[in-house]
């Protein structure tokens, strides 16, 4: 029981430090975000929050895991989903993903600055961007099932790809390199550009 009480404290802790942290995000973006305002916030030690963390970017590093996550699945549904083309099943998780990204501005912004997304700069990340990459790849090959999809590639392989074209405008987005262009439309267009040419070569 005393181990017990102890786990459900610890995740306690660790989830207050990850809610107060994002909370000050987003108040705050990416530079002015400290590792002690945090613990203020938190009322907490910063031993304490090295216990947890190793920094104020691991933190985004997990919140970008968690989104990722959930993004994942809304993918793996779509994977299952009968009736619809890939590319309608596509173009929804993608204006899905656009979306949740303008509606948290500030935290994601604060994940792209923190290269949070970047499962290299993360390894603890690995995992969300391996869950991301299989359901897009389920999607595909549904996909070469209906002979929508070229077969010449695997599934996996043009699921790479596609999330490696994404990133990089996600990325360039949340440090205002997009210019004057709009998330959801340089992401439509990517898609489109994938999807022409997934669907001409010959397999």
């Amino acid at each position: 029981m005393t181990q017990g009480l102890r786990e459900r404290k610890k995740a306690r802790t660790h989830r207050g430090i990850v809610e107060a942290a994002v909370e000050i995000f987003r108040e705050r973006g990416y530079e002015k975000t400290t590792v002690e305002e945090i613990v203020r916030r938190v009322e907490i030690s910063q031993p304490t929050f090295y216990k947890y963390f190793g920094s104020k970017d691991a933190v985004l590093r997990e919140v970008a895991g968690e989104l990722l996550r959930e993004w994942a699945q809304e993918a793996e549904a779509g994977a299952r989903r009968e009736g619809e083309s890939t590319g309608a099943v596509l173009r929804r998780l993608f204006e899905r993903l656009a979306s949740a990204m303008l509606e948290d501005r500030a935290l994601w912004q604060c994940i792209v600055l923190a290269d949070a997304l970047n499962p290299m700069r993360a390894p603890e990340q690995r995992d969300a961007d391996r869950d991301a990459t299989r359901a897009i790849a389920a999607i595909l090959a549904r996909g070469q099932q209906r002979g929508e999809i070229t077969e010449r590639f695997s599934a996996a392989r043009l699921a790479e790809n596609l999330i490696a074209m994404q990133i990089i405008d996600c990325l360039a987005w949340g440090a205002d390199m997009l210019e004057d262009r709009a998330l959801e439309e340089v992401l439509a267009e990517n898609l489109e550009f994938f999807l022409r040419g997934a669907a001409t070569i010959e397999g």
